[in-house]
């Protein structure tokens, strides 16, 4: 059997990671693979900067550096892979692997790395998938691949609300207090999304309210003069209809399993802190 890792969850413990991740770890493989491996390779990383006095860049805003050290200091392995390729071979020494919102300046997944995921998650292994609003950073292009091979379909609109249920002035700043009874939900109690995009609602577990919307992303051909945000106009449309909306997708796959959270700012420190 695999090494078990226990988590105990009590309240409204402030680190998400904890709850996500606690779906995969435990003895579920063959073998005895332990800990995250995190994609630097497809995507951009910043869990080893962290808030820092004085600097508010946005991208080391979002990183999660408390979510990973947090996990660290409870006995989990967190390795960074920041060159080479996905293999069976890499994958075969974890439990999970996460890939935090991939970026079209970063490399693309080669077939033989789509199929080697594929084959980790068959056999046992997890992954841990960031998405976010619309088709920023052409996440939704380049993960659409991968996905389809999973059976998930991506979505390229962002999640907005209204009344109280917003965080901010506003649409897009919400929050989720709205869970499906799930491992990953037990003793959640809300979730801060700061613009994030909607998940596959066959395998979702977190939603949005009755009064929230799709906001179309807004592409010209070609996408000339667009910013890689992709936003929409924040304003329902009449092609967008009102109802709910998965933000967090959890789905079995072969022996393994599979989280989708719809925003990075999720799990980012602010939000975490």
């Amino acid at each position: 059997m695999a090494k078990t890792t226990i988590i105990t969850v009590k309240g409204n413990l402030s680190t998400t990671f904890l709850l996500f991740f606690a779906l995969f770890l435990s003895p579920c493989r063959a073998a005895e693979p332990s800990g995250i491996l995190i994609d630097v390779v497809h995507c951009h990383d910043y869990s080893d900067i962290g808030l820092q006095r004085e600097n508010y860049e946005y991208h080391h805003i979002s990183g999660s550096r408390f979510g990973i050290e947090y996990l660290k200091s409870r006995g989990i392995r967190c390795d960074r892979l920041t060159e080479g390729r996905i293999t069976e071979e890499l994958l075969a020494n974890y439990q999970v692997l996460m890939i935090n919102l991939v970026s079209a300046d970063c490399r693309a997944f080669l077939v033989p790395e789509i199929l080697a995921i594929v084959r980790f998650l068959e056999q046992g292994g997890g992954l841990f998938l960031v998405t976010d609003h619309s088709n920023c950073y052409s996440h939704a292009h380049i993960l659409e691949p991968l996905l389809t091979e999973l059976d998930i379909e991506i979505r390229t609109s962002t999640v907005c609300d209204r009344f109280e249920n917003l965080l901010g002035i506003g649409p897009g700043w919400i929050r989720i207090s709205r869970f499906d009874p799930h491992p990953i939900t037990q003793n959640l109690r809300f979730l801060g999304i700061q613009t994030g995009g909607e998940v596959d609602p066959r395998f979702a577990v977190a939603w949005s309210s009755g009064d929230s919307w799709p906001d179309k992303w807004i592409c010209p051909p070609y996408m000339e003069n667009v910013s890689q945000g992709f936003y929409g106009n924040f304003t329902q449309d009449p092609d967008e209809p009102t109802g709910r909306l998965g933000v967090v997708l959890a789905k079995e796959f072969g022996k393994g399993r599979i989280v989708i959270v719809g925003d990075q700012n999720m799990i980012s420190d602010p939000f975490l802190n």
